[in-house]
């Protein structure tokens, strides 16, 4: 209908959504990041109209903030393969996840910094 009713001005695509495809309720944590993504994603709209910009962006969860890049680039952040980006914020942990876990209990911890210096 709303393709019908825009007589060519804009596409309308079918979207699945994320926890259909791949099974399960949307989590708290799921339904929060997804808010931050759509009123980035606003934002982006909202500059590109101001600035004229045709470009095309993708909207994702970099670190402690949820940005928006160019489309031409996001074979340089992302593992399409893998499905997640390259650099994830969590990739430090793998050694305290493989002694919690005891996938090798015959592993040594090794010390992991802390940022907070003890007084």
């Amino acid at each position: 209908m709303f393709n019908a009713e825009s007589e060519g001005i804009y596409d309308v695509r079918h979207q699945a959504l994320g926890h259909m495809q791949q099974g399960g309720s949307p989590s708290p944590y799921d339904r929060l990041l997804a808010t931050r993504l759509v009123a980035r994603a606003f934002e982006q709209l909202l500059d590109q109209f101001d600035r004229g910009d045709r470009g095309a962006y993708y909207i994702g969860q970099v670190g402690n903030a949820v940005e928006a890049r160019p489309v031409k680039n996001m074979f340089d952040d992302l593992d399409i393969e893998n499905r997640r980006p390259f650099h994830q914020w969590w990739l430090n942990l793998v050694p305290v996840q493989r002694i919690v876990s005891l996938q090798n209990p015959g592993i040594e911890a090794t010390p992991i910094p802390i940022d907070d210096p003890v007084a």
